[in-house]
């Protein structure tokens, strides 16, 4: 199997891309880590094929990272991180798209949003990846569990509450991300999205979730396509 993998960040959201490249080789299938240029030493150094994608000058992702975490409200985070990377999402999706061109698959994580692009504009079979599991909607908790600690409401009440909440936050959400993704989506050819960082950044083939089942039992009425595969 021919597989692309995909991110954008920093070491944090990279380098676990880094280790489920090493395990497809070990099962021989063949990796490829398509990434920010400055990645290609930590690549290479794995004897792992890389493709550059985005701007060919270094990208101090550490930096952006500060300029992020400034602030400690998620949406002000977001808002922050897309306001850096747009101007690099034309040519990602330009470099990813020719990356994919004889691939069986491509697998990206949820800061890459060109991944979804090339699966919406090649048909390309897509796996997601997400590092935790606050961003799956559910009515058996809220956005964030432990800020509301109210599962001693009648479930009722309690299911009621939690959509709510969901709602809330994904409208938030929703205006961060859509007026920043859409437009270069259009440009692109393809369809606007609702929620572009949020559900309809998770594949509707095949969604991952690197969280232990012991921290996160998979709540009733989560999708079957959504799996949680352990850290």
């Amino acid at each position: 199997m021919h597989a692309i993998l995909t991110n954008l960040g920093s070491t944090g959201d990279v380098q676990p891309f880094l280790t489920l490249a090493v395990e497809l080789r070990r099962h021989n299938h063949r990796p490829v880590l398509a990434l920010a240029p400055e990645w290609r030493r930590h690549v290479e150094a794995l004897d792992i094929e890389f493709v550059s994608i985005g701007p060919r000058e270094q990208t101090d992702m550490r930096g952006m990272m500060a300029v992020i975490l400034e602030t400690r409200d998620p949406f002000a985070q977001a808002q922050r991180f897309l306001d850096l990377i747009m101007p690099m999402i034309p040519q990602m999706f330009r470099d990813l798209r020719e990356a994919c061109r004889n691939a069986d698959v491509l697998v990206g994580g949820p800061t890459q949003s060109p991944a979804k692009m090339v699966h919406d504009a090649t048909g390309i079979p897509f796996v997601s990846i997400q590092y935790t599991h606050f961003e799956v909607p559910s009515l058996h908790h809220p956005p964030l569990p432990g800020r509301y600690p109210l599962s001693w409401l009648p479930a009722p009440l309690l299911h009621r509450f939690n959509q709510a909440r969901w709602a809330r936050d994904r409208r938030r959400l929703r205006r961060v991300s859509a007026p920043l993704i859409n437009p270069h989506r259009v440009a692109a050819g393809l369809e606007p999205l609702d929620e572009p960082l949020m559900m309809d950044s998770n594949s509707d083939q095949l969604a991952l979730f690197a969280v232990s089942r012991h921290v996160a039992c998979p709540p009733p009425d989560r999708p079957p396509r959504y799996h949680l595969t352990g850290y």
